[in-house]
């Protein structure tokens, strides 16, 4: 059995399996150290989580003191939908566990456990189950340890992005999966915590076999390692008569799905009335730095605040469900994964028509986004003929530079990049950090990331003013009336402005104190605080003057300050980040636990990369 003290790496750590099992390790606490190895950061916090945010997983390999561990959990997996293209979708269910096998094989790690699917196999004219086949065998061909295969069926649980094939199969499976027994018990759905507490079990058996199916990690997930025979398994009835049950569920599925629109409708799109019953408000909504985003461990964005004073206010809790484009957006309102769009959506006929806006009207038109010193400033759009701007594939603003370029009788250098390889807020961070020099945004967004980027001209205009709105379905104008009722009534609200104010006009940017003399410090001295930055580096192994340099470029020393988002004393941090290292959030302005909370955090970031030689490069790692 694995032993208190080990360390577990889980890849693919934000999809549905992966997520469930870096919580059900955590839990556990059978394991000292969780890794998980993301794209984008999970909203957990636990002193015994690390996480790497890795971006190209070519480049695994230049991680490995760093992913040293007792267990390596692949929980690597898309669609062909969502990768866009067989290529694409290669490179993430084949590619990426091989680099993952091969620096197992590098670093001998003892065990590792990879999701497949069922059915998987390298004679299958199927191309998603071929790849998986032929990925299984990759993977055994490059990692020589002990290699487990688990090959689910149907996953349930919840996704951010819909599904339209897995949602009427979770359908089917609510109704019908206890018919599934017997030799047929390995395509009944499984829910992806079961099957994240089947890893951990067979992360914990001395000698489990190579392959898992949907019947025995039903057993698993229960912690019986002692499994029924394969001939225990199958010895059921008789499968002529199960196949015969299954066709005849089928066909009263089908009469379900088409003929009991309205009780599908109260369940999935109710109106108003539902969702007080429901007791929760799932808003869609882009997660980007205007909208909805976490930082240091907190929910925040215009929209959100937005939201969670809408819900309050017709006693709801709320739900943020972020998606990746507008696009998606409309797609998840429509299949019910949402109640409504906030985020406001630039109106044309066909929305109008499909959806019913509501909320406030904002005239949003887009902008070119440009460094006030460039020597090329664009004033008017007829300069722009010569000029290169950079802009996201297939957006708004691609098309509209495109229109552009024609009514200009061309010249404009478009470049276009993949819209799942940037976001438009990264290629604002370019310009302001002058890697490229024009792109094009909406002016609303333009706004926000000045409050950042002071070095940013957002004054010239691209288009003529949109009508935006957010949005829900036209079956519920209840909702919407609601969300109206609410907005009419709070716009001129102190709350309300002081929310528009905070995203808005608000500087995020290097503090004007600055250079102004706010703090006094002692002859010879970096700070007041020097000897409470001694004590407790020297307690943790910290040197006393980079905590010295976090504090000045945090809070210029200030113990009192309070940030636009929250972060609070002399270290700035959130008060849910300094509870979760054991520090009264209510203290966070006395100096001492304001540090204490930092020197845990920092070196629980840190811990990822203890076998770094130099205390110098780990804290550097640390704070990248």
């Amino acid at each position: 059995m694995e032993s208190a003290g080990q360390t577990a790496v889980v890849f693919g750590a934000t999809g549905l399996v992966g997520y469930e099992l870096v919580k059900t390790l955590l839990d556990s606490h059978r394991y000292t150290t969780v890794v998980a190895v993301t794209r984008q950061l999970l909203p957990l916090t636990n002193p015994a989580l690390e996480q790497l945010v890795l971006a190209d997983y070519g480049q695994l390999m230049t991680y490995k003191d760093s992913l040293n561990a007792s267990v390596y959990f692949c929980c690597i997996g898309t669609t062909l939908r969502k990768a866009g293209s067989r290529l694409a979708f290669r490179k993430v269910d084949y590619d990426i566990p091989c680099h993952i096998a091969e620096l197992a094989e590098a670093l001998a790690i003892p065990t590792m456990i990879v999701i497949s699917s069922l059915g998987a196999s390298i004679r299958t004219t199927n191309f998603y189950l071929r790849t998986k086949g032929e990925m299984e065998l990759a993977v055994r061909e490059r990692y020589t340890g002990r290699l487990v295969f688990v090959r689910p069926s149907l996953l349930i649980g919840f996704r951010q992005e819909v599904r339209i094939g897995e949602s009427l199969g979770v359908v089917f499976m609510r109704l019908f999966g206890w018919l599934l027994t017997g030799r047929l018990a390995r395509f009944k759905g499984i829910g992806a915590s079961q099957v994240a507490a089947a890893m951990m079990t067979l992360a914990g058996m001395a000698n489990p076999d190579r392959l898992y199916e949907t019947d025995e990690l039903f057993y698993l997930a229960k912690g019986i390692e002692v499994l029924p025979s394969k001939k225990a398994l199958a010895k059921h009835r008789k499968i002529n008569l199960r196949l015969i049950l299954i066709f005849a569920c089928l066909v009263v599925l089908a009469a379900y799905l088409g003929h009991q629109e309205s009780i599908r409708h109260r369940q999935f799109f109710g109106d108003l009335p539902d969702i007080q019953a429901r007791g929760e408000l799932r808003a869609l909504t882009l997660y980007s730095s205007t909208s909805y985003f976490l930082f240091k461990d907190k929910e925040m964005g215009y929209e959100y605040e937005l939201c969670e004073q809408l819900a309050t206010s017709l006693g709801l809790k709320l739900r943020m469900i972020a998606v990746p484009n507008i696009l998606a957006l409309m797609d998840s309102l429509e299949a019910g994964a949402g109640d409504i769009i906030a985020y406001n959506v630039p109106l044309s006929q066909s929305i109008k028509s499909d959806f019913l806006p509501c909320g406030r009207e904002f005239l949003t038109h887009q902008v070119l986004v440009q460094r006030r010193d460039n020597p090329d400033l664009v004033t008017d759009v007829t300069e722009l003929p010569g000029k290169e701007v950079v802009v996201q594939r297939g957006t708004r603003y691609h098309t509209r530079l495109t229109h552009l370029n024609e009514e200009l009788g061309g010249g404009l250098l478009i470049k276009v990049l993949d819209e799942d390889s940037i976001t438009a807020e990264d290629l604002i961070g370019q310009v302001a950090a002058a890697r490229i020099n024009f792109t094009v945004a909406d002016n609303v967004q333009a706004q926000f990331n000045k409050t950042y980027f002071k070095n940013l001209h957002i004054s010239t205009r691209l288009s003529f003013p949109q009508h935006s709105f957010w949005l829900v379905r036209k079956e519920s104008p209840l909702l919407a009336a609601a969300v109206n009722a609410w907005f009419v009534a709070n716009v001129s609200s102190s709350d309300y402005k002081a929310i528009n104010k905070r995203y808005f006009e608000r500087s995020k940017g290097p503090s004007p104190f600055l250079t102004t003399g706010r703090f006094i410090a002692p002859d010879g001295s970096l700070s007041p605080y020097d000897a409470l930055f001694k004590r407790l580096g020297g307690e943790h192994g910290l040197d006393w003057r980079l905590l010295a340099s976090i504090a000045y470029q945090e809070s210029k020393f200030d113990a009192q300050v309070v940030s636009w988002a929250g972060a609070v004393g002399l270290m700035q941090l959130m008060p849910r980040t300094a509870e979760s290292y054991g520090v009264d959030a209510d203290s966070l302005t006395y100096p001492e636990h304001n540090v204490l909370a930092a020197v845990r955090l920092l070196n629980s970031l840190e811990r990822p990369f203890r076998k770094v030689a130099t205390p110098e490069d780990r804290h550097k790692l640390a704070l990248a």
